[in-house]
């Protein structure tokens, strides 16, 4: 390629990569809520995390208590918090969306060009899988764990062959940067590692017996830095992640799960696709791209009969895809892993192709074709960001009359909104799942829903006297459409009281007998004293008049 004219495709790369990052910053910042299912969670506890050890935090001492060991999934979190310290909890979300949509492509871009100086075009490519599903699940922690996975990633494959010592102790902290996030994406960095350091090694040892020229002990220093320096590098990581999963249960709710088509998914790119129906266009338009760059690229290699060194990276997204096919049950489904696997099979692919020597026609047509896909992805979600944005709005308003101190159970009949969007994707994102957390990150209240504070791997955790997942809604009462729970029970058992509840939704076409149990509950406790449209809010009869706020003596 002459000189002149990659400077100008490398100028427009990063003017439209610019663009890409613009127009999602813009769409966060354009409405007061972003809608994700488990968003609103992180920046609710994040907010426990911060104030749990101030005066006024006694409110969350008597409900929570924070796990002391040194946890994965409390990334996020702690930025948030940190975050919250100098910007109200809303912003604060925004500002760490903001540098995840900016530090997510810059450090794909990282790790792309580790492999070869013009791969960093494969960096537009990976964007809009930053902003896809999980992302839009509200799965903060393990988003963010991607930028340290391809930092890490990047580092590993620019320094594999002389890995000293100050080389494997930044290999160590960016290692456990990952951890701190979620130690999935510290899985995938292993497996690369591993399938990495064992084709390298075997396509070294076939070359030089090829050419008669063994020089064992080169070999050996090669093997060693790639492998074992690493493998001591990544040990303390490895360490903490196997003592944090030893003795947790990690079965998860029995939501709605549907076995996905693990090879239809990925062939359709599904892993994009959050709300609507038309955005799965754009996601098989992006990912017949990929796939026609990666046919041809093999394609190339079977008519010349040329294998590259890193070619082993190919090995990488076949293991994934048999591991995706394994964990295809309910009991890893309720805990995302295909999904999970089906977004890192995407990485991995883009991971191979980065090096490999493409075809300026089909290098420029990947990256533009891969532009064009993702702003029409956020164009398409744009609409559907303005009205949850409303309903949302509408919801957090019903609850201006809660008091500081209180406890709050939320009531959702809708959780995909009202109405549902007419083209909504399957499974699709709730944005109604949890809206409370907004409540509860600007007030100092305790969410009874609080669905972090009820699993193992998480910071925040409920008292086990009082969890109201144990006491309040068994069985799994709170993933039910209506609710199911028992007020009484729940104080008889505790001693503690439900102050405040607020209902969203329509109940009409639900179980009659399920909402008649709520209804009932309501209407014999609890009196309504705010609300119109979908959201009411209820206190209970016997609620003090003063707010249960009052600072304990120091």
């Amino acid at each position: 390629m002459p000189g002149g004219s990659g400077r100008i495709e490398g100028w427009l790369q990063v003017f439209a990569l610019t663009i890409i990052i613009a127009a999602q910053i813009i769409s966060f910042w354009a409405f007061k809520y972003f809608p994700t299912t488990d968003g609103p969670s992180h920046v609710a506890n994040a907010q426990i995390i911060r104030n749990y050890y101030l005066p006024a935090g006694h409110v969350y001492r008597d409900y929570y208590q924070l796990q002391k060991k040194p946890m994965t999934n409390v990334m996020g979190h702690a930025l948030l918090a940190l975050l919250s310290m100098v910007s109200p909890p809303l912003i604060a979300e925004k500002i760490f969306l903001t540098l995840y949509a900016v530090l997510g492509p810059l450090s794909a871009w990282y790790a792309f060009t580790a492999l070869q100086r013009r791969a960093g075009f494969l960096a537009i490519v990976a964007t809009p899988f930053f902003f896809g599903y999980l992302f839009h699940m509200g799965f903060y922690n393990f988003s963010l764990s991607c930028i340290p996975f391809f930092f890490t990633l990047g580092y590993w494959l620019r320094h594999r062959e002389n890995l000293t010592l100050s080389r494997a102790v930044v290999l160590t902290a960016l290692s456990l940067i990952i951890y701190f996030c979620h130690i999935f994406a510290l899985a995938m960095l292993c497996v690369i590692i591993a399938i990495m350091s064992c084709w390298l090694f075997l396509v070294e040892v076939i070359t030089k017996r090829i050419s008669r020229k063994i020089d064992w002990q080169s070999t050996r220093a090669g093997f060693t830095s790639r492998a074992l320096v690493s493998l001591y590098a990544l040990l303390p990581a490895i360490l903490l992640t196997l003592t944090f999963t030893q003795g947790r249960s990690f079965d998860g709710a029995p939501a709605d799960w549907k076995k996905p088509n693990i090879l239809l998914d990925l062939l359709l790119s599904k892993s994009l696709v959050a709300y609507r129906l038309p955005e799965l266009w754009c996601a098989w338009a992006l990912s017949l791209l990929i796939g026609f760059v990666a046919i041809y690229i093999v394609l190339q290699k079977i008519r010349k009969r040329s294998v590259l060194a890193f070619d082993g990276l190919l090995l990488v997204p076949i293991a994934l895809t048999c591991l995706c096919l394994t964990f295809n049950d309910f009991r890893h489904g309720v805990l995302f892993v295909p999904s999970r696997l089906m977004l890192f099979i995407t990485f991995s692919v883009l991971i191979w192709i980065a090096a490999q020597p493409l075809p300026t026609v089909l290098r420029v047509s990947l990256w533009m074709g891969a532009a064009t896909a993702s702003l029409t992805l956020t164009a398409i979600r744009f609409p559907a960001y303005q009205r949850f944005d409303q309903q949302i709005a509408q919801y957090v308003a019903a609850a201006e009359s809660i008091e500081p101190g209180s406890t709050l159970l939320p009531i959702v009949y809708s959780p995909m909104g009202l109405p549902p969007l007419p083209d909504k994707a399957e499974p699709g994102i709730r944005p109604f799942y949890l809206p409370s957390a907004y409540i509860a990150a600007v007030k100092l209240i305790i969410d009874l829903r609080n669905y972090e504070a009820a699993e193992a791997f998480f910071p925040v955790h409920f008292r086990d006297e009082i969890n109201p997942f144990n006491y309040l809604a068994t069985g799994h009462g709170f993933d039910k459409v209506p609710q199911v729970f028992d007020i009484d029970a729940y104080v008889k058992k505790t001693g503690k009281p439900v102050d405040y509840i607020l209902t969203w939704g329509d109940p009409d076409g639900l179980d009659e007998a399920a909402v008649q149990k709520v209804t009932s509950q309501l209407n014999s406790g609890y009196i309504q004293i705010s609300g119109s449209g979908p959201a009411h809010l209820w206190r209970r009869k016997s609620y003090p008049s003063l707010s249960t706020l009052a600072p304990r003596p120091q």
